[in-house]
C-alpha cells in the first residue's frame, strides 16, 4: 500500500511539472558581432553589428555595460539610447539583426598594425529574462588598425618634379610644332 502511494504522489509530480508554463525553462539568448572583426584606421569611429538569437522565452534588453580597452572609447550617443524600439520584447525563438549596437572611436594616436581583442567580458548586454530575472550575456570581437600610408616627402618631391618634366615637354613640343 505504501509503495502505490509513493507511484501515486511521482507520477502527480510528473504530472504537475509538465502542466508548468514554459517560463521555467532557462533562456538561451546569444549575440554574435557581425562581422567579428572589423578593421579601421586611428582616429575613426567603428560601428558595430549584432545579431541576436532568442531559444526560449521572451526576454526585454536592460541595458549594457562596457570596459573597453585603452585607445577606444564610446563615440557620442549609442543605439541603445537613442533606439526605443531596440528595449521592445524579443520573442521566444526569434532572432534580431544584424543591427548597430554601439559606436567606438579609435584614439587618433593608435599605430598602424594595433589589434584590439575584446573578449567577451569587455562588453556585455543585460536582459531580463521571461522569469523575471536578469541576465547578462557577452560576445568577442576585435578591431584591428590599419592606417592608409602617407607618402614620404622625397617621394612627393619626385613625382612633382616628373609630372612637371611631362607638362614642359608637352609645351615646348606643342611651340615647335605652333605655325609663327
Amino acid at each position: 500500500m505504501i509503495k502505490l502511494k509513493h507511484v501515486v504522489l511521482t507520477l502527480t509530480a510528473l504530472g504537475a511539472l509538465m502542466l508548468l508554463p514554459t517560463t521555467t525553462k532557462a533562456d538561451n539568448l546569444a549575440f554574435t558581432f557581425t562581422p567579428s572583426g572589423y578593421v579601421a584606421s586611428s582616429g575613426s569611429v567603428v560601428t558595430l553589428f549584432a545579431t541576436f538569437n532568442n531559444g526560449n522565452g521572451p526576454i526585454d534588453f536592460l541595458g549594457f555595460a562596457d570596459n573597453l580597452q585603452a585607445g577606444l572609447s564610446l563615440s557620442g550617443l549609442q543605439p541603445f539610447d537613442t533606439d526605443p524600439a531596440f528595449f521592445t520584447t524579443l520573442a521566444s525563438n526569434s532572432s534580431l539583426g544584424p543591427i548597430a549596437i554601439f559606436k567606438v572611436l579609435i584614439d587618433p594616436a593608435t599605430p598602424n598594425g594595433t589589434v584590439f581583442s575584446l573578449a567577451s567580458n569587455q562588453f556585455v548586454i543585460t536582459y531580463l529574462n521571461s522569469a523575471g530575472g536578469e541576465n547578462t550575456v557577452a560576445a568577442n570581437f576585435s578591431i584591428t588598425v590599419q592606417n592608409a600610408a602617407v607618402p614620404e616627402p622625397a617621394t612627393l618631391i619626385l613625382l612633382g618634379s616628373g609630372l612637371g618634366s611631362v607638362g614642359l615637354a608637352r609645351l615646348r613640343k606643342r611651340r615647335r610644332n605652333s605655325p609663327e
